[in-house]
């Protein structure tokens, strides 16, 4: 018994197709990730409030020289604000999570470089003020 060519080329075109389509699904699942990831970047950028991150760390080193600036550094780390729901309406659970998590991590970053600058600021200022005075002049 001869088997047809055709038959061949079809079970390979069917063998082919079978293991690309889990490759497809994956890459349409990787998009809708990182349209998330994407989104919510962009907000928290949009969001996030650098300047007063910068000018609370700034004046609390300037007061409190390191001790008030680090207690900015560390509610800069533990604060974390909401992405707004309305953002979220009608978008699927993965990807209200996805877009959380990039959220969150993307404004702590924010956060917390800016409340660096203002600490490392602060204390340059309150060491420039305070100095002469430790010195006896």
């Amino acid at each position: 018994m001869k088997i047809d060519t055709t038959f061949h080329v079809l079970v390979f075109f069917i063998a082919v197709l079978t293991f690309i389509m889990p490759f497809a699904t994956v890459a349409q699942e990787d998009s809708w990730e990182l349209e998330a990831r994407v989104a919510a970047e962009r907000d928290a950028e949009a969001d996030s409030k650098q300047l007063l991150w910068i000018g609370g760390t700034f004046l609390l080193g300037v007061v409190g020289n390191c001790v008030l600036g680090s207690v900015g550094l560390l509610g800069a780390v533990l604060y974390e604000p909401t992405p707004p729901a309305s953002r979220l309406l009608g978008k699927s659970p993965k990807y209200v999570l996805v877009y959380a998590n990039a959220y969150h991590a993307k404004t702590r970053r924010i956060q917390v470089r800016s409340a660096v600058l203002g600490c490392i600021g602060g204390v340059v200022v309150s060491t420039c003020i305070w100095a002469p005075h430790f010195r006896g002049e």
